[in-house]
């Protein structure tokens, strides 16, 4: 018998689709694992970036100046200067935000719903920037070297 008998070629073809379909799976579920822990990851972050919104919203006298303190508030977590184009357009986007942060904190008659303002806020970045709002918090802030004279 020198020649293998055809269902062990049959088996051993069986047996390596099996192990493709594992491999195919295991690496499925890594990439749909990785995509619900960036969806807890963001969803906390959102939830921490909206109460420090909230709270230098608070104590504003108006919509204008709560959008003011908020887009001071974000320029100082990202160590923006405020100087770039770019920067200007967000934190103009971001005002709707933090008017709806106000008027729901203070009880004014609107219907503005700050969560959904920030969902706007955030699918608007993803369309103008192609990343998510989010993932900002993934950068390391750039530090300055220090210069003595």
């Amino acid at each position: 018998m020198t020649e293998r008998p055809g269902f062990l070629t049959e088996l051993d073809r069986r047996a390596s689709e099996a192990q493709q379909e594992e491999v195919r799976f295991r690496r499925s579920f890594a990439e749909e694992v990785a995509r619900r822990e960036r969806a807890r990851v963001f969803a906390f972050r959102r939830a921490g970036f909206m109460a420090r919104m909230t709270a230098v919203c608070i104590p504003a006298d108006s919509d204008e100046a709560a959008a003011k303190a908020a887009q001071a508030a974000i320029c100082a977590e990202f160590g923006w200067s405020g100087g770039s184009e770019a920067h200007a357009r967000i934190l103009d986007r971001f005002a709707p935000v933090a008017e709806a942060v106000r008027r729901s904190v203070t009880g004014a008659a609107d219907e503005t719903d700050p969560i959904a303002e920030m969902a706007d806020f955030e699918d608007w970045y993803a369309e103008t920037t192609g990343s998510p709002f989010l993932a900002l918090f993934d950068q390391e802030p750039l530090e300055a070297p220090v210069v003595e004279f």
